[in-house]
């Protein structure tokens, strides 16, 4: 169902909610449902952010300040050799990516009550390199970050985890990263609770949340990249990946880039894991 929503648009998804709670009848509620469903799966066509990949892999020198995002020369991130970015495509198009990793799993740690991962029991990379690049590809979106927008920090309460997901129709895989994940409770500021892990946060940088997202995409030609991204209301990051039901966390959602295939976690002191779905 995710994936069917993820490939319809907005407009269609509020014209088919309103027939559906509308209509009298108990049938007619399913069979618009049904509807939906079908429109959303078969019909729908592209990802919703498919033109938002596609305008950063290919007209990156067109960015400015006011854009919906800045993207980083890729000599300053961290090398990923042929056979690696071979192996990673492979993996990723194949829905496989599951096969690289070793397969006794570790327990993440918990912080009180908070739990940060998808499941109990995360899985490390079996090939050391690789798990080394997604460590330094953590830790360059942190040191980047600054020069675009403002200071993030690799914490439990702001930059740890990122969304892996392959966009078949562009052929195309990469990492979604969310920063300020749990920004501190403010009564003016961010009157918002949102559980365990948000306590004891002291994550205060509130303006900044539009630019939380940061996306890694990897190409089969054009090699890797990472761009920065500016998820507010007017511009195209923020029309295409973020719904409005999260609008005020500036969430762009990983389901609407691709199918999401794991999810990846790294903390300075933990070594890089993944959950598989």
């Amino acid at each position: 169902i995710g994936f069917c929503l993820n490939r319809i648009s907005t407009e269609a998804f509020f014209l088919f909610i309103s027939m559906a709670v509308t209509a009298t009848s108990l049938v007619i509620r399913r069979l618009w449902w049904l509807i939906f469903l079908v429109v959303g799966c078969v019909v729908g066509g592209s990802f919703k952010g498919d033109q938002v990949i596609s305008l950063l892999e290919h007209d990156v020198t067109s960015f400015n300040a006011t854009s919906f995002a800045r993207c980083v020369n890729s000599s300053l991130l961290p090398p990923l050799t042929a056979s690696e970015h071979t192996l990673l495509l492979q993996h990723l198009s194949s829905n496989n990516f599951s096969s690289l990793l070793d397969s006794s799993g570790v327990s993440y740690p918990q912080f009180g009550r908070c739990v940060l991962t998808k499941s109990a029991t995360v899985f490390q990379l079996r090939n050391e390199k690789l798990q080394q690049f997604f460590k330094k590809l953590f830790l360059a979106v942190h040191a980047l970050h600054p020069h675009f927008w403002t200071a993030i920090n690799n914490t439990r309460f702001d930059l740890f985890h990122g969304h892996m997901f392959w966009n078949p129709d562009l052929q195309v895989g990469g990492v979604l990263f969310h920063a300020l994940e749990y920004p501190a409770f403010n009564k003016e500021e961010f009157p918002y609770n949102l559980g365990f892990c948000q306590q004891h946060s002291n994550e205060t940088a509130y303006t900044q949340m539009p630019h939380r997202n940061v996306l890694w995409l990897l190409d089969p030609e054009a090699g890797q990249q990472l761009c920065f991204l500016n998820a507010n209301n007017d511009t195209l990051v923020g029309k295409d990946l973020v719904p409005r039901w999260v609008a005020p966390f500036f969430t762009a959602q990983e389901g609407r880039l691709g199918t999401v295939i794991t999810d990846v976690y790294f903390l300075p002191a933990y070594p890089v894991t993944w959950s598989v779905y």
